[in-house]
């Protein structure tokens, strides 16, 4: 009986963002400085520092793979879709057990110290995933960064990387506490300041990106606080203006109804005055003397002469 695979759009997606990436990766030009630091075989810990959301693109191009540590692609994607099942283990826990297991194949493991990627290119504090594998494995750390040049893809063109030499974290191990395991962030750190020429912020750059996006959102509030002053004032300039109009058609249709009675009041006087006028006239005398017709009295006219 046929069962349908429930991972199967999340495989199709996966694919196609592949496909994607494998485009994205021809069209780009890598440069790496400091190749000869790289290591022929053996396992090693990639550290980068994360300025762009190119930078594992631009590793994967030079020299050995690296495999850098995420969760599964499908489960990534079945997540984004509302579809994954609650975890119960410790992420870090199991992240750190991956990096073993490819240490011990002799794998390049590469890991953002910073975790997320930079909101503003300055270099922000590291998080302690990397030296807990270092106090976990032993395994050596090379120092790889990642240098913006100012750009159009990832904030890029021609990227480069600068690989240095690995980090002599000799002298903190056995790291048994968190004071080591803090020297080997800050030695790692370091290192990557010397090749990356960034500016350090001393804060989570979760904690700098949820500021910066505060600060966005305040903006664009502010903005929009703005167009509504603005279209609430022309709303009502334009109020105005149709009150103001429409008193003056009131005004104007009064006035034309008085010139209206006045002129119905005047010809009604001129009619008066032209019948008065013709009564006169019939009773005036002919022009030879005769005393003629004068006809029946009229009282209207007697008292008006």
């Amino acid at each position: 009986m046929f069962q349908p695979d429930e991972n199967a759009p999340a495989r199709a997606v996966l694919d196609r963002t592949r496909q994607a990436w494998g485009r994205a990766a021809q069209a780009v030009s890598v440069l790496v400085d400091g190749e000869e630091h790289v290591p022929a075989d053996g396992g090693v810990i990639v550290a980068f520092n994360h300025v762009a959301p190119l930078d594992r693109l631009r590793f994967t191009l030079a020299g050995r793979r690296v495999r850098f540590l995420t969760s599964s692609p499908v489960d990534a994607v079945r997540r984004v879709w509302g579809r994954s099942e609650a975890r119960t283990d410790d992420p870090e826990a199991a992240l750190i057990r991956r990096a073993a297991e490819l240490l011990a194949r002799g794998e390049m493991v590469g890991i953002f110290l910073e975790g997320r990627r930079s909101p503003d290119g300055r270099l922000y504090r590291g998080q302690p995933l990397l030296a807990r594998i270092v106090a976990e494995t032993g395994a050596p750390v090379l120092p790889v960064a990642s240098v913006d040049e100012g750009g159009v893809l990832g904030r890029t063109v021609g990227p480069r990387l600068a690989v240095g030499p690995a980090v002599d974290l000799g002298r903190f191990l056995p790291a048994d506490d968190e004071f080591a395991r803090q020297c080997i962030t800050d030695a790692v750190t370091s290192a990557l300041l010397e090749l990356s020429g960034q500016v350090y912020m001393d804060v989570d750059s979760s904690q700098r990106r949820a500021q910066l996006g505060e600060q966005r959102r305040s903006s664009r509030e502010a903005v929009r606080a703005q167009v509504r002053a603005r279209k609430a004032e022309e709303l009502a300039r334009t109020q105005q203006r149709i009150a103001d109009r429409q008193a003056e058609t009131a005004e104007l249709a009064r006035i034309q109804a008085q010139a209206a009675l006045a002129a119905h009041e005047h010809a009604r006087r001129a009619a008066e005055a032209d019948a008065v006028q013709r009564r006169v006239r019939a009773t005036r005398l002919p022009a030879d003397g005769s005393q003629g017709h004068r006809g029946p009295k009229d009282p209207l006219l007697h008292d008006q002469l």
